[in-house]
Formats: structure tokens, sequence, C-alpha cells
């Protein structure tokens, strides 16, 4: 009698626990390749900054992620996504919704550089245009160059008049 108990409970742990381990094994795919990313930003003088950002995404939606950047800092922001996925955008805006820079190639691993004048918050879009089992899993990372403030999450700078000077580069 007391397996016919334990069986129904065993049956549930094990549909739960698929979900969070295929959750887990795309957010580690992230994780990965931002590592690897990280290496290769550190020869270039740039380091992580702000934190990772990870969301979910169908295939032609967007999410929007405010940033706190530093006026004066010179800004890399990588993005990244799990298997499934095989083009992904970003486009930064200033806060008059005024578009600063952009990566929309046709790539699953888009990098925008900036830097910004003034500090403040600005608006990263992060668009899903590719995703051949949804939802495709997504990553963020900004990074900031050693020369430039560093320290993103510090929001200094004048936020009241913002203004940008924007240059992108497209190095995938």
């Amino acid at each position: 009698m007391r397996f016919l108990r334990i069986v129904p409970f065993v049956a549930i742990v094990l549909l739960t626990a698929s979900p969070a381990s295929a959750q887990n094994e795309y957010l580690e795919q992230l994780e990965l390749q931002i590592e690897a990313m990280d290496e290769t930003m550190a020869d270039d003088d740039a380091f992580p900054d702000l934190e990772f950002f990870t969301g979910m995404l169908q295939a032609g939606a967007t999410e929007g992620i405010p940033l706190l950047l530093v006026g004066g800092t010179s800004y890399q922001i990588v993005g990244v996504c799990d298997t499934d996925c095989s083009d992904l955008d970003l486009v930064l805006y200033d806060r008059d919704g005024e578009p600063v820079a952009e990566d929309i190639l046709p790539d699953d691993v888009p990098i925008i550089e900036v830097t910004v004048a003034r500090g403040g918050t600005y608006l990263l879009d992060v668009s899903m245009i590719t995703c051949e089992a949804e939802p495709c899993y997504w990553g963020v990372q900004p990074y900031s160059t050693v020369g430039g403030a560093g320290g993103g999450n510090t929001g200094g700078g004048d936020s009241a008049s913002e203004e940008h000077d924007g240059e992108l580069r497209f190095g995938d």
C-alpha cells in the first residue's frame, strides 16, 4: 500500500523537474557563452559592468531593459541566445526614445558599442528575431572599458539633460 502512495509523488517530482532541468540547461548555455565573451572582452580591456540580464522570448517579441549608464564611459553591450535561436537584435535608446546604437545584423551574438556623454537611464531593446523552439532564452552583458569610468550602476553624470555620442561598430 505504501508503494502506491509513493508512485504518484515520484511521478509529480519527475514531471516538475524536467522543465527546471531544461531551463537550467538553457541558462547554462548563456552563462558559458558570456564567460567566453568575458575573456575576449578582457583582451580589449573591457570588463563586465552592471549585471548579466537574462530572459525568454518568443520569435518576433521584444523586451526592454533599463540600463543606468555613466557619462563619459565607453560600453560594449553583448547579447547571446540559446542554441534554438539564430537571430537576436539589440537597440539602445536614450531617454527621449532616440536610438543611440544598434546591432540588427542576422546573427545570434549582437554587439553594440557606445560612449555616453551624459549619464542616465537608457533603454535596451532585446528582440528575438528567429527562434526554432519557443521560447528562446537570451542574455545581455554590458561591458565597460577600463579607461572609462566603469561602475555603470552608480549612475554618475548629469541625467537632467542627457546627451550622447553614439558609435556603432559591427564586429561580428
